[in-house]
C-alpha cells in the first residue's frame, strides 16, 4: 500500500487519474470496494487500483473525482475522531483476520481457508483468557481446533474429526468451550472448615447462581481453600450456567459429537458439580438424569467436566 499524508492523496488522485468517464467509473468502484473496511486505506488502497487499472497519458488533468473523495474522507474522518475509543487489544488471530478482509474483502474466508489448507472451512477464533464470551454467533454446538473453529451440523467426516480441542457451546450470546473429557469423581473441596461463613462470591439463591457467569475467579476461590481437581491451564470448574446448558445440549448432539470425535460423553445417571458456591459447605450442582438443579456438601464427590474459554 501507497502511505502518503492525506492532503497528498488528494495530489495523487488528481495528477495520476485521467479525467474521463471511464477512469472515474474505475475510481468509484475502487473506493467503494474499500470504504467500509478503513478511511485511510481506502485512499491507499484506491490510488493503487487506479494507477494499476487506468492508462496514464503523457498529459494528466487533474480529477475533480479524487477531490470529492478527499473532502467525503476528511469529513468522515472528523466524523470518527469524535466517538469514544474501546482501546480494543485484537489478539494476533483478529489482526490476521483484519488483514485478510482489507485485502480481499468478502472473499477473506477463501482466502483464509486456502491458507489454512483445509477442507474444514475453519473461522478463527480468538483464545482469550476469560472462559464466558459475548458473542452475536449462531446458537449450538462447534468443533474447535488449535487454529480455529467449525460449527456442527449434526455429521462430522474423518477430517473434521482430527485436531478437535474442545467442543464449543454457543447459546443467546454466550459462549464457552468444554473439554472432551470428564475428569472424574472429585470433592469440590478438601476440608469445609477452611471455607469463610460469608464470602461475595456466594449465591445463596438459586436464580442469583443462575445469572452468574463468571468461573475465573470463583475457580481461584475453590483452589485458594484447597482442592484436589486436577485442572489443566487455561480450564475451569463451569458456573452453574454453563453447567446447566451442557446439561441441555447433552441429549441435543452434545454426547454425539464428543463421541463422533473421540471424547466421552457426559454420564447421564451422575450428579456434576459447578463451581458456583452456596455458601461455607454447600455449592451449586446439576443431577444430568432429570436436569434438576441441587445443592450439595463441597465435601461429597461429584463428576467435574471443565471449560475453557470460546470468545468468538
Amino acid at each position: 500500500m501507497i502511505k502518503l499524508p492525506i492532503t497528498e492523496k488528494a495530489q495523487e488522485y488528481g495528477a495520476k487519474v485521467k479525467a474521463s468517464s471511464d477512469a472515474r467509473k474505475q475510481l468509484d468502484e475502487g473506493w467503494q470496494q474499500h470504504f467500509d473496511i478503513e478511511i485511510e486505506d481506502a485512499f491507499r488502497a484506491g490510488a493503487c487500483y487506479v494507477m494499476d487499472e487506468v492508462n496514464k497519458p503523457k498529459t494528466l488533468e487533474p480529477s475533480t473525482m479524487a477531490l470529492t473523495l478527499y473532502l467525503a474522507a476528511r469529513d468522515k474522518l472528523a466524523e470518527l475522531e469524535k466517538r469514544p475509543k474501546n482501546n480494543i487489544c485484537m489478539t494476533e488471530n483478529q489482526k490476521m483476520r483484519l488483514e485478510l478482509y482489507r485485502e480481499f474483502g468478502e472473499d477473506a474466508q477463501k482466502a483464509l481457508d486456502f491458507i489454512m489448507a483445509g477442507d474444514n472451512k475453519r473461522e478463527v477464533s480468538n483464545p482469550a483468557p476469560v472462559a464466558s464470551g459475548k458473542t452475536e454467533v449462531e446458537n449450538g454446538l462447534y468443533l474447535i481446533y488449535e487454529d480455529g473453529y467449525k460449527k456442527y451440523t449434526g455429521e462430522v467426516s474423518e477430517s473434521d474429526a482430527e485436531g478437535v480441542k474442545y467442543i464449543g457451546i454457543v447459546h443467546d450470546g454466550h459462549s464457552f468451550a468444554v473439554t472432551l473429557k470428564d475428569l472424574g469423581q472429585y470433592a469440590l473441596v478438601h476440608e469445609i472448615y477452611k471455607c469463610p461463613s460469608e464470602h461475595p462470591l456466594y449465591r445463596r439463591r438459586k436464580c442469583d447462581a443462575l445469572l452468574d457467569w463468571d468461573c475465573v475467579e470463583r475457580t481461584k476461590h475453590i483452589q485458594e481453600i484447597g482442592t484436589d481437581i486436577p485442572l489443566a491451564d487455561g480450564e475451569y470448574i463451569p458456573s452453574l450456567p454453563m453447567l446447566v446448558l451442557m446439561c441441555h445440549y447433552a441429549d441435543k448432539g452434545l454426547n454425539d459429537l464428543l463421541k463422533s470425535v473421540g471424547g466421552e460423553p457426559f454420564d447421564m445417571d451422575e450428579c456434576y458439580w459447578s463451581v458456583a458456591e452456596s455458601g461455607s459447605g454447600i455449592a451449586w450442582n446439576v443431577s444430568f438424569n432429570n436436569g434438576y438443579v441441587n445443592r450439595g456438601n463441597k465435601c461429597y464427590s461429584g463428576v467435574v467436566r471443565p471449560v475453557a474459554a470460546f470468545n468468538i
